[in-house]
């Protein structure tokens, strides 16, 4: 699922500016008005939550879209637009592997774990070594989750 966060790294990426940047020149005010349509169109968010993203309130992401984008080159806009259709599918399948992730491989993994605690007489190094794999593949569930907010 396309976000807040994929758009603006992708508008970032093509207009090699930081959305979040106060400055008030053409280019800047283009990309940030790009980034508010897009985002407006493809998403479900608020438009708070789309002006916090890049240190806007909602009424300059209204504005942006009303009266900014207009005037937007065109061209800029299927150039992004071009790039989030290309990279879409790579994120799709990512967070295909996090769910299948965690509604396959992760309860297998917790069963084997318990089965071996359940099973042995372990001391307490290889209780933890068992602890500190399985605490480590949570953690890297969770930093997949919240990087592409599956």
């Amino acid at each position: 699922m396309i976000n807040v966060k994929f758009i603006r790294s992708i508008v970032e990426q093509v207009t090699e500016l930081d959305l979040s940047n106060g400055n008030r020149k053409r280019d800047y005010s283009d990309a940030r008005a790009i980034y508010y349509k897009i985002c407006r169109d493809m998403t479900k968010s608020t438009i708070e939550y789309i002006g916090k993203e890049v240190g806007r309130d909602h009424a300059t992401v209204l504005h942006g879209i009303k009266n900014v984008f207009p005037v937007v080159d065109k061209q800029l806009y299927v150039e992004v637009m071009n790039k989030i259709d290309s990279t879409a599918p790579v994120t799709e399948r990512l967070e295909g592997v996090a769910k299948r992730l965690s509604e396959e491989v992760l309860p297998i993994i917790y069963r084997k774990v318990d089965w071996q605690i359940a099973d042995t007489d372990l001391d307490g190094d290889d209780y933890a070594a068992i602890h500190a794999s399985v605490t480590r593949l949570v953690i890297n569930k969770m930093l997949l989750q919240t990087k592409y907010d599956c």
